[in-house]
């Protein structure tokens, strides 16, 4: 007897309201994984500054620091043969950077930790005054003196310059490209965010000085 030809290609076509169903589960599922993520995001990138120590292998011990059980964020560090330094953040839950900048730094030497803050801090851009407290991108160090890289905007950031005690000596309004010895650094100015024209400036500046 012969058999009915079966199409393995094909399936039957669901109902509009079954569709509807498996595309409104579907869409669920999407977005119950993105929020997992998204929640799994900011508890792996949101750490205490006790966790960032420990990982460097400092002492903790005799660290008197009033921040080591805080979730710190938007900070850098330099870790170094003589010293190790972070700039950091006090992570609050708002996702916004609120001030004060806050600096720890270990001298390997002497074994011993110094602290400080930055309120506020300022660039000046022609006759603006530039508000410089963004993210820390970076930490360097060059002769006597820290330079931290701070991110205001993708065409803009600031350059601070802190002295060996931590104190700050200049605001860079823009990124730096190079130096001349230990005092004078070269760096391009930042620009106007979104504007039809840019003008490419290179300054030079004599720390603790300006220009």
């Amino acid at each position: 007897m012969g058999r009915e030809p079966v199409d393995r290609g094909r399936r039957p076509p669901r109902s509009p309201e079954k569709t509807h169903v498996v595309w409104h589960l579907r869409g669920t599922r999407f977005i119950f994984l993105v929020s997992l993520l998204l929640s799994g995001a900011d508890t792996v990138c949101s750490e205490t500054l006790r966790h960032v120590l420990a990982a460097r292998n400092l002492p903790i011990v005799v660290a008197k620091l009033e921040n080591l059980d805080k979730n710190i964020t938007s900070g850098a560090e330099l870790d170094d043969k003589t010293q190790f330094l972070i700039a950091y953040y006090i992570d609050d839950g708002t996702s916004a950077l609120n001030p004060p900048l806050y600096l720890e730094r270990f001298d390997r030497k002497l074994g011993s930790w110094r602290s400080a803050t930055l309120g506020e801090a300022e660039a000046r851009s022609e006759n603006l005054r530039v508000p410089c407290l963004g993210s820390i991108l970076s930490v360097t160090a060059i002769g006597s003196r820290f330079f931290l890289d701070a991110h205001i905007n993708p065409s803009a950031g600031c350059r601070l310059v802190l002295s060996r005690d931590l104190k700050l000596e200049a605001g860079l309004y823009g990124w730096v490209v190079g130096r001349l010895g230990t005092e004078i650094v070269i760096y391009h100015r930042s620009r106007i965010h979104f504007a039809p024209v840019h003008q490419a400036e290179n300054c030079a500046a004599r720390s603790p000085h300006q220009t």
